[in-house]
């Protein structure tokens, strides 16, 4: 039987997190939890971390681009995968609001209404904001 995997210290968590320039909670969602409170609680030695040293510093090495020998990866390449994983999360979060545009339309009777521009929206609010007396307010004297 093999003995257990090592747990990384609280000092090494808070020192791997630093390393990467994150937040508790960014680091939390780096390593897959929702919350900060899992990586705080580690920080401060109130609860054991429930993954290895070994795997939380191959996570922290990915992210900082370095591979299993110690070399880093190049800059550009690995720029190239954060964005396309930034750009992957943007798309999805339109896709999902642009679905809940569209059901709101439905749900209030809009769906067959075309989008107005925003262009447009922001001219008629333009126009209600003038005063109310019919005349355009007169422009400002130069002199």
């Amino acid at each position: 039987m093999s003995a257990p995997a090592r747990v990384a210290t609280p000092e090494e968590i808070r020192l791997a997190r630093k390393r990467l320039g994150m937040t508790q909670e960014a680091f939390a969602k780096l390593l897959g939890f929702k919350g900060y409170a899992t990586v705080s609680d580690w920080e401060r030695g109130v609860v054991v971390p429930s993954i290895p040293a070994a795997l939380m510093e191959e996570v922290v090495n990915r992210a900082l681009g370095v591979r299993q020998d110690g070399h880093f990866v190049d800059p550009r390449s690995y720029a190239l995968t954060v964005l396309a994983t930034v750009e992957a999360e943007v798309q999805r979060h339109a896709a999902d609001t642009l679905a809940r545009i569209a059901e709101a339309r439905r749900v209030l009777g809009l769906a067959d209404v075309p989008s107005v521009p925003a262009a447009t929206v922001e001219a008629e609010a333009a126009r209600l904001k003038r005063p109310a007396t019919g005349r355009r307010p007169r422009p400002a004297r130069e002199g």
